[in-house]
């Protein structure tokens, strides 16, 4: 059932949602390409809010790609091809009704995690002994706020954000401010409720450790690790291909 409007919630949270919810319709195949969508008035009416809000919502629609407005005509859905690219994670990692959708949260998982080895490798190499410091201080905070979730959230969103910029290679930062909303719904989803605050911290911890002294493999083997216990909290094993360090990695020259 969608909430009825709260004036006290900022529009675009509301936006958010709103285009979140028909999102995953599309996805789900509630629409199918061609169909054309309820007008703004029936959208508003089901999801409680105004016409603007509404307008927004399928703005952000047209700008993944999921639907095209046709002038005096109405909303059309478009062949999803997933245009929207990373920015759609968020969308995918769970239906409508709210239930994890196990097949792409597998998927993306282990987009993830390959993300975090490739720049935790990097990090351990490039990062700059201020990006050390400041990294133990969140390492640090992170430990004191287990008690605090959104303080916690913050610190985690933080700290994730400052081993993109010490790995020194601005993809990472661009792939992270895209997928940010994803991986904060992945930590509230899987990784507090399903792993817990202290196995993370110890990850946390390890990959600290690991850039202090430059240590590129142990830094990621952190991150292998971590990987291989969310699997099998959620699926019941693990991945070979999850498992498997991109350090052994054959040379395909030689």
């Amino acid at each position: 059932m969608n909430r009825p409007v709260n004036p006290t919630e900022p529009t675009g949270t509301r936006t958010h949602q709103i285009a979140d919810s028909l999102a995953r319709r599309l996805l789900d195949g509630c629409y199918k390409v061609g169909d054309r969508l309820p007008t703004e008035r029936e959208l508003a009416a089901e999801f409680g809010t105004n016409r603007n809000a509404i307008r927004e919502a399928i703005k952000r629609l047209e700008g993944l790609g999921m639907v095209r407005a046709r002038q005096g005509s109405g909303i059309y859905v478009e062949e999803i091809e997933l245009s929207g690219g990373v920015q759609m994670l968020d969308v995918l990692v769970a239906h409508e009704d709210g239930s994890v959708n196990l097949e792409f949260l597998h998927d993306a998982l282990e987009f993830r995690g390959n993300i975090m080895r490739m720049m935790v490798r990097a990090a351990a190499v490039r990062r700059t002994t201020d990006e050390l410091g400041e990294m133990r201080r969140l390492a640090r905070e992170r430990s004191e706020a287990h008690d605090d979730l959104p303080r916690l959230r913050e610190i985690t969103r933080r700290l994730l954000r400052l081993m993109a910029e010490a790995a020194h290679n601005r993809v990472y930062l661009f792939v992270l401010n895209t997928t940010s909303r994803a991986q904060l719904q992945l930590w509230d989803m899987i990784d507090m409720p399903l792993v817990g605050f202290a196995r993370l911290q110890r990850a946390v911890e390890q990959v600290v450790e690991a850039t202090a002294v430059r240590d590129a493999a142990t830094a990621e083997l952190a991150i292998v690790r971590l990987m291989e216990d969310i699997h099998r909290t959620i699926f019941g094993s693990v991945d070979p291909v999850e498992s498997l360090p991109f350090a052994t990695l054959p040379d395909p020259s030689a």
